[in-house]
């Protein structure tokens, strides 16, 4: 049994990654370029870590829904939108309105604000999406308003953030 035991190890160390130099060689750096404020204070993006993900056929199967989160701090501070884009559209390029019950012009999103255990829902007016490539995005948000749950106090994002976005698989 020891035996067993002892090999299983082993091949488990056998199997283990190493570490080098080379293990930093595909990061990207780019730099952020921030004036995001919520309610007029500047929401600062020194160490904020930024993800994007997509859910392909969203809505069944009429929409494309692309995540974006930017967070940082302590207490722990996070934005949280959506797009969707009819899956006839070749790029997420344009204007999304954020509205919680109603479609517009069939590019439509929505999202969350939460510092510490406060969560406001992302409730009117627009984001403005720009796809710079390479992993690289724009978002620009337009006085869009975002309500806390169950009251209504309202939290205003204005400003931009563009800087790259790491894509989670899941």
């Amino acid at each position: 049994m020891k035996k067993i035991l002892w090999g299983t190890l082993f091949f488990c160390a056998l199997m283990l990654p190493g570490c080098g130099d080379d293990d930093n060689s595909t990061a990207v750096t780019v730099p952020v370029t921030s004036n995001l404020t919520i309610d007029n204070q500047p929401f600062n993006v020194n160490g904020a870590t930024a993800y994007t993900y997509v859910l392909n056929g969203a809505n069944e199967g009429q929409y494309n829904r692309r995540f974006f989160e930017i967070s940082k701090g302590n207490p722990p501070e996070k934005i949280y939108v959506y797009i969707d884009t009819p899956v006839s559209k070749s790029t997420i390029n344009g204007t999304y309105i954020f509205h919680i019950d109603t479609i517009f012009n069939n590019m439509f999103g929505g999202g969350t604000y939460t510092i510490g255990e406060q969560a406001f829902n992302g409730a009117g007016n627009f984001l403005h999406v720009t796809d710079k490539g390479n992993g690289v995005y724009k978002l620009e948000f337009e006085d869009i308003e975002f309500v806390k749950v169950f009251t209504s106090e309202i939290k205003t994002i204005r400003g931009s953030y563009e800087g790259y976005f790491t894509l989670k698989t899941f």
